[in-house]
């Protein structure tokens, strides 16, 4: 009966269960949380013993105990928000205590035991309820975090859950009904290095509002003198002022006090200005970085920054205007170094730093610059740029002192303001009320100028080369020098020098026309096309053996609309000397003035044992110089050519089809001219009733044109061993193109005829 009894018991217990699955479904796991793979929960009792598996009781005082969080979530729903019920305890990190404001070495991996005290009394807790603390983002909390119990010696009182760095406590019956009201929760936690970038003091908050917060400090990896000095100019050409910085550390892991920055500045600057002090914070890798702008405000040296916290900083930014009036350059270029001073109390010797800024230019206060005019023959472009430098002129004036054979052009001067964009400058509008002088040019009035005031000038010179000199040159130099004044007071001056290469005043050259039907050479010779002042001139042409003039010789103008006709020509053939046996051609070229002459005559080739034909012309006259000198033309014609190809194969048939081209361009081949073809491998046997020659668009007939003939080899004659073919008249007129057909059938039977 007993045994029924209790098998009755347990089937209810059974059901009881069953039914409890179904309607809030529960997974018992029993021992301690699993932790993830930067939070490690570590539990405690309330004098912060570890707790004995399986303890009934933690202590005598049953109304407090450890938040144990254990993998068993547990669905509770409604309840109010509990508010603040956790107090932080401690921070320890490797078991050693962290207290506040500490500097601590913190690595990759490092974690840190955060304690709490969670406390419901006068909270009228229930089942429902929840608490929650934000942690801090100084720690790793991404997750994903298992959800636990919370449980005071064998008393559960609620889950627990850790979602988006938050944790939160929801509280089932038993913290109402139970007597359970506080306990511990102890996390371990890793720090993220992330959240030490940029600033190594850090606070980690425990709760929203809660006075009981812990600031720490991680030891930076910090190499830094103390302080360090920056300079940077506007412009490294014409710069105006210098950008100035002074970054001052604590390196130290204590406050130092009655912190000073002093400066000395350097001759050719005035005095510092536009003042701005930024706070500097200290990242884990010792870098730099700006946290905020102060407000303070200095308007001169020394600075006091007053007492600094362990790995912080200031930067102290200001600006000097550059004074070139006081500046002293070498070798053209400016240096300027500065030096700054950082002290505090307790330091034995102040701290220096010192920064150069150097290799800056200084524009002149005028510059020339000129370029001959891309396509032109008498004309240059000229570039003045005037106080680039930045001075202040009263009444500027530009004079001009122009070479020999130069007019300004007038209408091509222009007058512009140009702005400095870093070491480029950039035109803009044209000057307002300029004053030009109409006739020459120069000198020009561009008024009062401020620092800010720069102007090009840009124009053009007309050469008269009359002027420049009455003898050719080909390559010319001209020196121009500008002035700047300031009313009748020289401010400065440049010049520059352009190099001018002109157009030759003879060139010369042939082109062959020789073709089946013409055997000419066309020759041209160009006369001044550097366009100088000649009078008269006298061009002599050599043309070689082999060579004969035809037809007239003609010279024509340059000049549109003209005949010219100021010229007579003679022609001989040279007896003796180096140039015996040639033709001498002269043309006297008379009133040449500015023209460019060409002219152009034909010659006939009488003698083709001569492959090339080198014509040498020449000119004398005044004003000639070395531009005079004879210029070799050699012209080649074309060449008789011979060529023999393939042409395609017929391999079912096993035939071969070849081409033979004969090119009797540069002169005809006489009567006797003997095609031979010789078949080297053996095998290859012609078709002679495939032969076919055509010249030019006439066929030639066998027998009559021509005769086909067989190779004799090794005493055996046939058109196995190749073939000849002998003509019996004159090849010229047109090209002459032989075509046949060979088989490399070894069946195949010729029968010569």
């Amino acid at each position: 009966m007993e045994k029924r009894k209790r098998a009755k018991g347990i089937s209810m217990v059974l059901l009881l269960m069953m039914v409890l699955q179904l309607v809030m479904p529960v997974n018992f796991a029993y021992g301690n949380t699993v932790p993830s793979e930067d939070t490690d929960i570590n539990v405690t009792d309330k004098e912060g013993k570890d707790i004995p598996e399986g303890a009934d009781d933690l202590s005598s005082d049953v109304t407090s105990g450890t938040a144990i969080l254990f993998d068993m979530p547990i669905p509770l729903s409604g309840g109010k928000d509990l508010g603040d019920i956790f107090t932080f305890e401690s921070m320890t990190i490797d078991d050693d205590p962290v207290a506040d404001g500490e500097v601590i070495t913190i690595e990759d991996g490092t974690v840190a035991k955060i304690r709490f005290k969670w406390d419901t009394k006068e909270k009228n807790a229930e089942a429902g309820d929840t608490a929650s603390i934000q942690l801090s983002d100084v720690f790793k909390l991404a997750g994903p975090f298992p959800d636990g119990d919370i449980k005071v010696g064998n008393e559960i009182v609620g889950i627990y859950n850790i979602v988006d760095g938050k944790l939160t406590f929801i509280f089932n019956d038993k913290i109402a009904n139970g007597e359970v009201k506080n306990g511990y929760v102890e996390l371990g936690l890793k720090f993220d290095l992330e959240k030490f970038k940029e600033d190594v003091k850090q606070t980690i908050p425990f709760a929203e509002g809660n006075t009981n917060n812990i600031n720490i400090v991680a030891r930076p990896n910090l190499n830094h003198s103390g302080i360090t000095k920056l300079g940077t100019p506007d412009n490294t050409q014409n710069a105006k002022f210098i950008n100035w910085s002074i970054d001052v550390v604590n390196t130290s892991e204590d406050e130092i006090k009655n912190a000073t920055v002093g400066d000395t500045l350097p001759p050719g600057v005035k005095e510092a200005k536009d003042f701005v002090i930024e706070k500097l914070t200290v990242g884990i890798d010792g870098s730099l970085h700006v946290s905020e702008v102060t407000t303070m405000n200095p308007t001169t040296f020394p600075i006091n920054l007053g007492n600094m916290d362990a790995f912080s900083g200031y930067r102290i930014k200001f600006k000097t205007d550059i004074n070139y009036s006081t500046a002293y350059p070498t070798n053209g270029s400016y240096s300027f170094e500065n030096n700054a001073t950082f002290n505090y109390d307790g330091l034995a010797k102040e701290l220096p730093a010192k920064a150069t800024v150097g290799n800056l230019k200084r524009s002149n206060p005028i510059e020339k610059s000129g370029v001959k005019k891309s396509n032109s023959k008498d004309r240059v472009q000229w570039t003045i740029d005037v106080n680039k430098s930045g001075q202040i002129v009263s009444n500027a004036i530009v004079e001009d002192t122009l070479p020999k054979g130069h007019k300004v052009d007038v209408s091509t001067i222009k007058i512009n303001k140009i702005t400095q964009n870093g070491n480029n400058w950039t035109v803009g509008a044209e000057h307002p009320n300029s004053v030009i002088d109409e006739t020459g040019g120069f000198p020009i009035g561009l008024g009062k100028l401020t620092a800010n005031d720069a102007y090009r000038i840009t124009f053009e010179t007309v050469i008269d080369w009359s002027e420049v000199g009455d003898e050719y040159l080909k390559n010319n130099s001209f020196e121009n020098t500008a002035e700047l004044y300031d009313s009748d007071n020289k401010v400065g001056s440049d010049d520059a020098t352009v190099s001018f290469t002109r157009d030759p005043i003879l060139e010369k050259k042939g082109t062959s026309k020789v073709d089946y039907n013409n055997k000419t050479i066309e020759w041209t010779v160009t006369v001044n096309k550097a366009k100088h002042p000649f009078t008269g001139l006298v061009v002599t042409d050599y043309l070689p053996a082999g060579l004969k003039l035809i037809g007239p010789v003609t010279v024509t103008s340059d000049v549109k609309g003209e005949t010219y006709a100021s010229y007579t020509t003679s022609s001989a053939i040279v007896s003796d000397g180096v140039d015996d046996g040639k033709t001498e051609l002269k043309i006297n070229l008379n009133d040449v003035d500015n023209r460019m002459l060409t002219i152009k005559y034909v010659t006939e080739v009488d003698n083709f044992n001569t492959i090339n034909f080198a014509n040498a012309v020449g000119m004398d006259g005044t004003g000639v110089g070395n531009g005079g000198e004879p210029i070799i033309s050699t012209v080649k014609p074309v060449l008789n050519t011979y060529v023999k190809s393939e042409v395609d194969i017929d391999y079912a048939k096993k035939e071969m089809s070849w081409q033979i081209s004969v090119a009797a361009k540069k002169e005809g081949i006489q009567t006797g001219f003997v095609i031979t073809d010789t078949f080297t491998n053996d095998g290859l046997i012609l078709l002679p009733e495939t032969v076919n020659v055509m010249l030019g668009t006439a066929e030639l007939v066998k027998d009559t044109d021509y005769v086909l003939a067989p190779i004799t080899k090794n005493y055996v004659t046939g058109y196995q061993n190749g073939f000849t073919i002998t003509f019996n008249r004159v090849i010229d007129g047109g090209e002459l193109v032989v075509t046949y057909t060979t088989s490399y059938d070894p069946e195949k039977l010729i029968e010569i005829s």
